[in-house]
């Protein structure tokens, strides 16, 4: 790493990041498996801008170290987050502080499949559903696979 680190100026603004908060870790771990994967890796403040958060902002995570407690971080810096890395925003939500682990985060498709398995399980007649729930299921399913998670739903097939 630390050769990459001589040939990548925007790694060379890293420190190890052990010294970071966890949120910052995760970042800065992206940013580092950039230039394994021979892309240019950003600095803290050039992840910054192309991730559409305040320099400032950034410096001041950077600056938190794991014994300060939680940085200044928001459900909204997270999200801005993992849509330009791709990282799990759950996992983004938890190194933050903003979730405990056993919070639950869904996606549309989570929170679908969560319903279609409450209203199908063994314990659907305590929540005394005013209608028959085999409809409600198949179009929970059809809207899933809709919105891109047709692999949840097995035998069910993109429309």
């Amino acid at each position: 790493m630390a050769q990459q680190a001589a040939r990548s100026p925007g790694l060379e603004e890293w420190r190890p990041l052990a010294e970071y908060h966890p949120v910052v870790r995760l970042v800065g771990q992206w940013c580092w498996d950039q230039a394994s994967r021979g892309l240019p890796p950003p600095s803290p403040g050039g992840f910054a801008v192309r991730v559409g958060i305040p320099r400032k902002v950034m410096s001041g995570w950077t600056t938190t170290t794991p014994t300060d407690g939680r940085p200044a971080y928001t459900l909204e810096r997270a999200a801005q987050i993992a849509i330009y890395t791709q990282l799990p925003l759950r996992d983004l939500l938890t190194a933050g502080g903003v979730l405990s682990p056993d919070e639950p985060v869904y996606t549309r498709a989570d929170a679908m499949r969560y319903v279609a398995d409450l209203i199908t399980s063994e314990h659907a007649q305590e929540l005394e559903l005013p209608f028959e729930p085999s409809p409600v299921v198949d179009w929970l399913r059809q809207r899933a696979v809709a919105v891109g998670d047709a692999d949840q739903f097995p035998g069910v097939g993109r429309p």
